[in-house]
C-alpha cells in the first residue's frame, strides 16, 4: 500500500486523468489555467467541449488553502462566467467513483 501524504496528489491527478479520458473522451482538457483574474490562483484542470469551459478543478494540497483569496478569487472567477469549480483535497482519499460522481453532478 500507497503511504498517504504528498502522494495524494499524485494519485488524484491519475485519477482525474483516467476519469476524464474514460467519461469525457470528446473533452479538451487543460491544464493550470489562468482564470483572467488578477492573483487569484491557476486552476488545476479546465475541461471543454467544443471551445466552451464546462468545468474548472483545483487540487488544494493543504485544508487551510480553500480559505485562501487566491482560490477564492478563483472560485468567484468561475461562477460568473457561469462555469462549474470543484477542489479536490489532496488528503482526503478522493477514491475513483468519488470523483467521478462529483464531476458528473456538476457538470
Amino acid at each position: 500500500a500507497r503511504s498517504k501524504g504528498p502522494s495524494g496528489e499524485k494519485l488524484l491527478r491519475q485519477r482525474l486523468t483516467d476519469i476524464f479520458a474514460q467519461d469525457y473522451p470528446d473533452y479538451e482538457v487543460k491544464t493550470n489555467l489562468d482564470s483572467g483574474v488578477p492573483k487569484a490562483r491557476k486552476y488545476s484542470y479546465g475541461l471543454y467541449y467544443n471551445g466552451t469551459p464546462r468545468m474548472m478543478i483545483m487540487i488544494i494540497d493543504d485544508r487551510n488553502h480553500a480559505n485562501l483569496k487566491e482560490v477564492r478569487l478563483a472560485r468567484e472567477a468561475s461562477a460568473n462566467y457561469g462555469v462549474p469549480y470543484l477542489d479536490f483535497y489532496t488528503h482526503l482519499p478522493n477514491e475513483v467513483e468519488y470523483v467521478r460522481n462529483r464531476i458528473r453532478e456538476n457538470m
